[in-house]
This record gives structure tokens, C-alpha cells and sequence, in this order.
């Protein structure tokens, strides 16, 4: 026992902004979620040399990634992750009926506008306005000819996190939605976080 625990509560606690917002980020240590199941990682790289610690305190699990390859290592540490977390597996989930038609139009919408470069972007935070501008030309062209060959947009689960505090972009989230997209030749999970307002957030795609 090396740290004492309010050492230990400053390192995993996200600092405070000049504004007043919170940033995911402590003491050296990144402060995110994985699918809605709070974690606590960082990884490093030097040439020729790659790492990934990932530890999820409410499963008792810790995954570290050691690598000498020019690989995704955080993207490997979630993958092995959800070998042991049945909340993060959504390749092992099935399709299920929409709760909520009109918030599966309104999020495959979403996609439709990223890919297309759109501006309007209805029910969306203004923090993740700002961010969208930023999305490469190639990011859009490749999730808009995924769109084209779209075969299906299964819904698959929604979680409530509102007892979780999470946050993406300073932004408190209360459920996160899990959908498959479907074309001929591979399928694509999205995970899209809302706000308790039902505002889009955040979100991340992943082919597992």
C-alpha cells in the first residue's frame, strides 16, 4: 500500500476546469468509460514500442498491453476486455425490437449528416458541434460508402448510466445506445451517448 487512499482519490478524481467544466483526466491517469462501464487507462509509445493499461475497478480487472508492433493497443485492451464483460460484448448481442423509432431515425440520421458534411445537425450538444467540424474529408467518405452498401441498422440494447457520472466532451450522460450496421461485406457497431435531454453527444464506432 504504497499511496495513501486520498492520494489514490486525487489521481482518479477529473480535474476542474478554469470554466468550471470537468475534464476527464487526473493525476497522470485518463478517466473514461468503455461502453458505459467506467475505467481508468493510459497508454505510451516510443518508437518500436507500444503499451495500454486499462483497469475497470468495478469488475476487479486490469488488462495490460505490451506490444513491439505499430498496433491499435487501447483498441486490443477493450477487445480483451469484453471477453470478461458481458456489457461490453455487443458482437455476442442480438438484434432486438426499437424501443424508439423516432430516436433510431433521429441517430441514423446523425450518420447520414456526418458522412455528408451537413451543417445542420439537429438535437445535438454545442460541445459536440465543435467537435464534429473537425472530422476529416476521408473519416466522412468512408462512413458515407459504408452507408451506401448498408444492408441493415439493428438496434441491439440501451443502457442507463445515469448513476455512473459519466461524461463525454464535459457533457453528463445519461444512457448510451448500441446498434449493428450491416452491409455485404462487414458489420459496424455504434455506440451513441445521449444526454438526459435526449441530445446526442458523443460517439464511437467499432467493428467489434
Amino acid at each position: 500500500k504504497i499511496l495513501k487512499q486520498t492520494s489514490r482519490d486525487q489521481m482518479w478524481t477529473q480535474v476542474t476546469l478554469r470554466d468550471g467544466r470537468k475534464y476527464p483526466y487526473g493525476f497522470g491517469w485518463e478517466l473514461d468509460d468503455v461502453r458505459g462501464v467506467p475505467a481508468i487507462r493510459h497508454g505510451g509509445s516510443l518508437p518500436g514500442f507500444r503499451a495500454e493499461y486499462l483497469r475497470l475497478p468495478g469488475y476487479d480487472l486490469t488488462i495490460i498491453i505490451l506490444c513491439n508492433q505499430n498496433a491499435n493497443v487501447a483498441v486490443i485492451a477493450r477487445w480483451v476486455a469484453s471477453l470478461y464483460i458481458p456489457d461490453i460484448h455487443l458482437t455476442a448481442l442480438q438484434p432486438q425490437p426499437v424501443p424508439d423509432q423516432e430516436m433510431t431515425k433521429m441517430l441514423r440520421g446523425l450518420l447520414e449528416n456526418l458522412a455528408n458534411g451537413l451543417k445542420d445537425l439537429p438535437s445535438v450538444t454545442s460541445e459536440f458541434r465543435a467537435g464534429w467540424a473537425g472530422m476529416s474529408q476521408s473519416s466522412r467518405a468512408e462512413l458515407g460508402a459504408l452507408l451506401k452498401k448498408e444492408e441493415s441498422f439493428d438496434f441491439l440494447t440501451r443502457k442507463d448510466v445515469r448513476d455512473k457520472a459519466l461524461q463525454r466532451l464535459g457533457v453528463p450522460i445519461a444512457s448510451i445506445w448500441h446498434y449493428k450496421l450491416v452491409t455485404a461485406d462487414l458489420t459496424r457497431y455504434y455506440s451513441f451517448y445521449l444526454t438526459a435531454e435526449k441530445r446526442f453527444a458523443f460517439m464511437e464506432g467499432s467493428s467489434n
